[in-house]
């Protein structure tokens, strides 16, 4: 199992936790949270019977909740509405995931189908438990829980989706007894358009090596013949696609033996946007 939010497939064990079950169960016995060596995400390692058998747990066993509430522009999603939002496109001004994440296997998908359904100024409200605080070894237990989120992870989830984090809160919420959940909540909203120039040699090697292939790219070359090709079903666009950039955009130059004649075309362009070096 790769890790839900960055995908690299190293990863250290960071607690093991003997549990048990009821009988008949769905939900997996043992907690095995590993910590990816990439990024730092702490999630639950899980195998591929262990998933679906999540999901009968859900279906059969958790308190069914889906898409708990929605108003003509705001929507709340739970648990079993994540992957599959019956909403078309644009439809939301505001998507709430109030404790949801931390449930799901496929984080991708989920802030794929988000992303889809949100306004293009939209925004993303999401609450998690807090990995950073929690005590003992109580929140590790609870083993629906296979995501255990710090900020910093959440931050990269944002970013490797296509939105940007604009604001994030802590606190404490009261559970049962005198049981506390240590609380974090961040605001999204979408990322300005990313940009790549030069689609030839060094982009292929890019796109592979690096984290491009997890963005949402649009392809800018000025070869005709490139604009008669696609790449993994992406259109390639001549550079006149610049002067629609907004200024929440960023341009990479992956054509980098051509930098500087690119960098003048795209000042000649107008692009208002940011410039990134990679």
């Amino acid at each position: 199992m790769n890790c839900p939010i960055c995908c690299s497939s190293s990863n250290v064990i960071f607690k093991y936790l003997e549990c048990e079950s009821f009988d008949y169960s769905y939900l997996y016995r043992d907690a095995c949270v590993v910590k990816c060596s990439a990024c730092g995400h702490l999630y639950n390692r899980l195998t591929d019977a262990s998933i679906r058998n999540l999901r009968k747990y859900y279906e059969q066993e958790h308190v069914k909740n889906t898409i708990t509430s929605s108003s003509k522009r705001t929507l709340s999603i739970g648990i079993n509405g994540a992957y599959s939002i019956p909403f078309e496109d644009n439809s939301f001004d505001v998507v709430i995931l109030n404790h949801v994440l931390e449930h799901l296997t496929n984080l991708k998908l989920a802030m794929k189908e988000v992303k889809r359904v949100l306004s293009k100024n939209g925004l993303c409200y999401i609450d998690v438990p807090d990995a950073e605080r929690y005590f003992g070894i109580y929140w590790y237990i609870m083993r629906e829980h296979v995501q255990h989120f710090s900020l910093n992870c959440l931050k990269l989830l944002a970013q490797e989706n296509g939105f940007e984090l604009i604001d994030s809160g802590k606190a404490k919420v009261n559970m049962v007894g005198t049981l506390k959940l240590p609380n974090l909540s961040v605001t999204l909203k979408h990322s300005g358009k990313v940009y790549c120039f030069g689609i030839g040699r060094e982009f292929m090697y890019s796109y592979f090596n690096t984290r491009l292939k997890h963005l949402d790219l649009v392809l800018v070359d000025d070869t005709p013949e490139k604009q008669k090709k696609t790449f993994k079903e992406m259109k390639i666009y001549s550079s006149d696609i610049l002067k629609e950039a907004s200024e929440d955009s960023f341009l990479i130059i992956t054509a980098k033996v051509h930098e500087m004649a690119l960098r003048y075309k795209v000042a000649k362009l107008g692009y208002k946007g940011r410039i990134i070096d990679v």
